[in-house]
């Protein structure tokens, strides 16, 4: 019986102690919390607490908009490429929706982005480069004819510094299409609005042709300013600093004006055409000497020049068509010779087939500076391999130097590597390392420009283990298509064939059709 009692206290003392848990543990009751709920699904949305913070820009610090890059170097190159193609899509899509008539917090808004978009982009390097290039090339935001124009301009001149195509800002709204389906996108971005006015004044045997450059004012400080021409009586071309065709050098205006020679440009979609025709009428009607240029031509009174400065831009490119394949005692390497410097053949009879080893070379294609630099220092730590291991290196070790310079420097050099070799272990190799420092072991590999136009000829002609002169006849019949169909290729056609006994090297001229041997 006491131990019957001693279970009930003991119970009723545990009931206890949990509901005074529970109470001081518990939050408030569901009475409480309804009228809550009630309250916050009758308050309407417009009547909704709003934040307290609002932006003040007179609190900003002064030097906001200038300084370094915030982000880091950025090391992936396939990343690189994709966020600038993505950025570059953002930024013309953002133009072709800006107000035709921005207000002025519409253009501060604008150019204030673009300053500050300048410091936070993820890419240091580039970031850096961008800011050089609003600081020589402020944004303009008149109106989006104006942003829209300035943003091309800028966007050809990044491409032209990474040897890319340039774009055709009067269709520049066509190419990067918003999708947007409205008013707006029915009208359009009329391309470059970078000439509305041209002004001719006459000045003795010289006449000198004002531009105002989209919305910033004419004055002699602005360096920022591309926005006049003196053009010479005695037959100069005096074009030369830079819109994408047309070249312009600074020179302050005149304060004179007659308005019977200024000349409105009103159809903006076409500055760059309507220019040349006002500057090819103005001399044949004046006879002083006006010329003008597009390209890398100039027409001028005594004639057509070549402009060699621009033809010969940028370094000297292999342009080429290279290639190596396996046979069945070896490996053959082939190549055409023809070197370019832009559209200029700087050499028509290169040897691209470069010697690393007695066993082993290596096709260049890419910047043939870059591509002899990396092969020099290949083949220098390839001597040493072999004196100090008294044996010669396998083809493998080769293409894995190859490979780790490529990589570990493929934001600064241009270099497209096949490699291929003998070596008593494996045999003939071949290796091929793309622009980006990877390393591919194939059974044939074909590079540089003219591979585009032979992938099909050495999908139907390739066999595995070829008899030697039926893998020469391959080569030769896949670099002569390359050489016909590939403008940046051309010249002869050199081989090198790798065995165990050494190595025996082929020239074809073009004149016997590549079809006779020559030592």
């Amino acid at each position: 019986m006491a131990r019957r009692q001693h279970l009930t206290l003991t119970f009723i003392l545990v009931l206890g102690v949990f509901f005074t848990l529970s109470y001081f543990f518990s939050g408030p009751t569901r009475s409480v919390l309804l009228p809550k709920l009630q309250n916050d699904v009758e308050l309407p949305l417009k009547d909704a607490p709003r934040s307290e913070f609002a932006a003040d820009l007179n609190a900003m610090p002064a030097g906001l908009l200038q300084g370094e890059s915030i982000a880091p170097k950025l090391e992936n190159a396939t990343l690189k490429a994709e966020l600038g193609h993505a950025t570059w899509k953002f930024l013309h899509t953002m133009m072709a929706r800006f107000p035709d008539k921005p207000t002025k917090e519409d253009r501060m808004a604008l150019e204030t982005f673009m300053h500050l978009f300048a410091r936070l982009y993820p890419c240091g390097q580039c970031a850096e480069h961008f800011r050089k290039l609003l600081a020589q090339y402020p944004p303009q935001t008149s109106s989006r004819n104006a942003a829209a124009g300035w943003l091309c301009f800028a966007h050809n001149i990044v491409n032209e510094r990474v040897h890319k195509p340039l774009f055709d800002c009067e269709n520049i709204g066509d190419f990067y299409d918003c999708g947007c389906g409205d008013k707006d996108k029915k009208e359009g971005v009329e391309g470059v609005a970078g000439i509305d006015d041209v002004r001719v004044i006459p000045d003795g045997k010289q006449i000198r042709i004002c531009w105002l450059w989209l919305d910033r004012p004419v004055h002699r400080k602005s360096n920022h300013v591309l926005d006049h021409v003196l053009t010479s009586g005695r037959g100069g071309c005096a074009f030369r600093a830079a819109l994408p065709e047309l070249h312009l050098s600074f020179s302050p205006p005149r304060a004179t004006t007659n308005d019977n020679e200024t000349l409105r440009l009103t159809t903006l979609n076409q500055p760059i055409a309507r220019l040349l025709t006002t500057l090819k009428e103005l001399s044949k009607n004046r006879h002083n000497g006006v010329c003008y240029r597009h390209g890398s031509l100039q027409m001028s009174p005594d004639g057509i020049h070549v402009d060699m400065d621009r033809l010969k831009k940028g370094e000297v490119n292999l342009g080429t068509s290279i290639m190596a394949v396996t046979f069945k005692d070896g490996v053959i390497l082939g190549a055409d010779s023809r070197t370019t410097t832009g559209a200029y053949i700087a050499n028509r009879v290169t040897d691209k087939l470069t010697r690393v080893h007695d066993t082993i070379w290596c096709c260049r294609s890419g910047s043939a500076a870059d591509t002899q630099a990396v092969a020099d220092i290949v083949q220098y730590q390839l001597g040493l391999f072999a004196m100090t291991n008294g044996k010669p290196p396998m083809t493998q070790t080769a293409a894995s130097i190859f490979q780790e310079i490529c990589y570990a420097n493929k934001d600064r050099l241009s270099a497209g590597l096949i490699i291929a070799g003998w070596d008593e272990r494996f045999g003939g190799q071949v290796y091929s390392i793309p622009l980006g420092g990877s390393l591919h072991k194939q059974s044939y590999a074909i590079g540089g420009s003219g591979s585009t136009y032979i992938y099909g000829y050495c999908d139907a002609n390739w066999q595995e283990g070829m008899e030697k002169d039926d893998a020469v006849n391959f080569v030769k019949g896949a670099l002569r298509e390359a050489i016909k169909w590939d403008g940046s290729s051309g010249g002869v056609i050199r081989m090198v064939v790798l065995t165990k006994e050494g190595a025996d090297r082929h020239l074809y001229l073009p004149d016997t059709d590549y079809a006779v041997r020559h030592e």
